[in-house]
């Protein structure tokens, strides 16, 4: 019976050690899966990141195009205000120059017109007198009109 027993226990020992390595490798299953599942949400949060980080890049990329086009376009007002600034400069210093010519000129004439300047020229006779003679009472006024024909049938 010895043999029987140890045949037994022999099968027992058999059957225990084959539990343990069913019950080790249901274990590694369950703890590959267990890390499979740990991967692929390792995995899934990775691919999301990276969408995510290419979402972010291509709003980043939109958004320095944008920021470009505001750039070049301020740049392009800018030179448009410094092109008027210069055309309005240029104008007014155009202005001045006509009223300082304007000026001198004005100077000029009223130099020459001045009381304290000695007047060279002849007097004209319009000029002379300030007053008209009086006319005579008894005269009849007449018109250039009548005048004339008087003129013509005197020459007749």
């Amino acid at each position: 019976m010895r043999g029987d027993e140890r045949e037994s226990a022999h099968k027992s020992c058999m059957m225990m050690e084959k539990r343990k390595r069913e019950e080790e490798e249901k274990r590694r299953k369950v703890k590959g899966r267990e890390q499979d599942d740990r991967f692929c949400q390792v995995f899934k949060e990775k691919k999301k990141n990276v969408e995510s980080l290419a979402e972010t890049k291509t709003k980043m990329a939109e958004i320095q195009t944008d920021k470009k086009k505001k750039q070049t376009m301020l740049v392009d007002l800018s030179e448009q205000v410094e092109s008027v600034t210069m055309r309005n400069k240029v104008v007014a210093h155009q202005e001045v120059d006509r009223l300082d010519v304007v000026a001198v000129e004005f100077s000029q004439k009223i130099e020459r017109m001045s009381p304290l300047e000695l007047r060279l020229r002849p007097k004209e006779r319009g000029l002379v007198s300030a007053t008209q003679p009086k006319k005579d009472k008894n005269k009849v006024v007449t018109s250039k009109l009548e005048d004339v024909k008087k003129g013509s049938k005197m020459r007749a």
